[in-house]
Formats: structure tokens, C-alpha cells, sequence
């Protein structure tokens, strides 16, 4: 049983470690209509998010430009984001939970794409807030979380060239917001 439970963790962190290695697939400097691959990520998440959450908001604009971005690492990002979010919660499935995937434009700065990732669930303390990017570092019990998820999420970011900030309270829930500059 160890050995089968050790091989699976093994397994799930070569595979989340491939990402890295993996070439980029759009052009550096190519713009991508990333409203087909929000769509995308909304279709997979659902059905691993239905199962624990109650509402699933997406909001995504109409008009969206175009951006020079990898958009396969930003899908990604994205997948890890809200599958953390719908594993926030502590009971199976809650009617009061909830999951966001919101999309926007800077209002004060006309060169940037926000996107945020929200839930209500458990929410972490400063502790956890201080250690959410280190490799290996999870919350999930030692069955389900190889402690990479947000590691990979932080460097994706980076890659791409955005920036990441996390706002989260006790009981109360968890905000991520992607900062993408899009000139």
C-alpha cells in the first residue's frame, strides 16, 4: 500500500514538473484570443469544481484583446487556481460555496489584463499565506497534494510575465489576482 501510494505521488509530480519542460506553443510575440481558452478552462474545471461547490461564476468580457502570451501556460495557471479553489472547502459540499473566475481590464492602467480567482471557502492565515509558493508545501492531506500546484502557478506567472497576489482570511475565503501586462 505505501508503495502504490508512493509511486502515485511520484507519478503526479513528474507529470506537474513536465510543464516546465514543455516548448512553448504560441509564438512568444504572437497575440491570442484567450477568450476560447477561458471557455476551455471553465468546461474542464466544472466538472471537478460541480462536485464540492455550489456556484461557479464566470465572467469574462466580451471585448477582450488580443495578447502576446503563452496561452497554454496561462490555461494552466488557471486549472491549478480553481482546483485550489474548489478544494477550500472543509464539508463535501456546501450551498453557501462558492468559486469566481472573474476577467477585466485595469480601469486606471489601459495595459493590463486582471484576472482573479476567488472563493469563500476556509480561507489561510499569514502562516500559510508565507509559504503557499514553496515547492512542496501543501495543505492537502499527504494522499492528495504533491505541494506543487502553487509552485508551478508562481513560476507560469513569472514566465509569462505577470504578477501574482494573494488576499486571503480565515474562514472567510481566498482572492488571486493575476496581474498580465498586454502591450
Amino acid at each position: 500500500d505505501n508503495i502504490q501510494h508512493g509511486s502515485r505521488q511520484i507519478k503526479s509530480i513528474v507529470k506537474e514538473l513536465k510543464v516546465f519542460s514543455k516548448p512553448d506553443q504560441d509564438k512568444p510575440n504572437e497575440k491570442n484570443d484567450l477568450k476560447p481558452m477561458f471557455e476551455k478552462v471553465f468546461a474542464f474545471c466544472w466538472s471537478k469544481i460541480r462536485k464540492t461547490v455550489k456556484t461557479f461564476n464566470f465572467n469574462i468580457p466580451e471585448n477582450l484583446p488580443e495578447i502576446p502570451i503563452d496561452s497554454q501556460l496561462l490555461e494552466q495557471i488557471l486549472i491549478n487556481l480553481l482546483i485550489n479553489a474548489a478544494n477550500a472547502f472543509d464539508a463535501p459540499f456546501d450551498e453557501n460555496s462558492r468559486v469566481e473566475l472573474v476577467v477585466s481590464m485595469d480601469d486606471s492602467k489601459e495595459n493590463e489584463l486582471i484576472i482573479e480567482v476567488s472563493d469563500n471557502g476556509r480561507g489561510m492565515d499569514e502562516k500559510i499565506l508565507d509559504k503557499i509558493f514553496d515547492p512542496f508545501f501543501t495543505t492537502s492531506p499527504s494522499e492528495e497534494g504533491t505541494g506543487l500546484g502553487m509552485y508551478i502557478v508562481h513560476n507560469l506567472i513569472e514566465k509569462i510575465g505577470g504578477r501574482i497576489q494573494v488576499e486571503s482570511k480565515l474562514g472567510k475565503g481566498s482572492k488571486f489576482t493575476l496581474i498580465l501586462n498586454i502591450s
